[in-house]
């Protein structure tokens, strides 16, 4: 598990996770809710996205109730060990807020990604700091923090799932994105380099 060592405590930690278990986008990362989990029937949904655009020149960051796509918007299985790390960002986030009081921002109350003052971790900082983190890393070859969501299907397809699930998992809109994307992994060649990215977060 070198790269969840690498991140474990760190503010990085909960995208890294996410990203390796269910492939999800930076943008579905920084908005995931505490109402899209469902503790009771052990889901999560993918429907909400934080974004970055520029308007006249400002940069504003966007919310939405509205994914990439309408097959982007999907509920999936909650993974033990995501539930865990849910329930201890839980408390860590009920903590700050005791701990900070009147200085901490409540207007993110429904975001599970935040800060110790309470306020939203952006899509940017998960690029900006996967980076630093990978960087101390020497025995792991650089890599993006999207290529997590390229091993997510690459390690799904090589367990044997059907690209059609897996299309379902990452919330591609169309078979043949997933299908154009992915199906160069049943080369061996590029197996096994997808494969390099894998054996960072497994036991293997």
């Amino acid at each position: 598990m070198i790269l969840f060592d690498a991140v474990r405590g760190k503010r990085i930690e909960f995208a890294v996770i996410i990203a390796a278990y269910y492939g999800l986008r930076r943008s579905e990362i920084s908005g995931l809710k505490w109402s899209n989990i469902d503790f009771n029937y052990k889901t999560i949904t993918i429907k909400h996205t934080v974004t970055k655009c520029t308007i006249d020149g400002k940069v504003m960051i966007v919310a939405r109730d509205k994914a990439k796509t309408k097959k982007s918007i999907r509920t999936l299985p909650l993974i033990p060990e995501v539930e865990a790390l849910l329930l201890k960002m839980k408390k860590w986030n009920d903590s700050n807020k005791e701990f900070f009081g009147d200085l901490y921002e409540d207007k993110y109350a429904d975001y599970i990604y935040r800060d110790e003052k309470g306020y939203l971790i952006k899509p940017d900082f998960i690029t900006n700091n996967f980076s630093l983190q990978v960087s101390k890393i020497k025995s792991l070859d650089k890599i993006r923090f999207h290529d997590l969501r390229h091993s997510c299907a690459a390690l799904l397809r090589h367990e044997g799932v059907p690209m059609e699930d897996i299309q379902k998992w990452l919330g591609h809109s169309q078979i043949t994105t997933t299908e154009s994307i992915y199906a160069h992994f049943e080369n061996e060649t590029h197996l096994k380099s997808a494969m390099k990215i894998v054996k960072a977060f497994s036991d293997k």
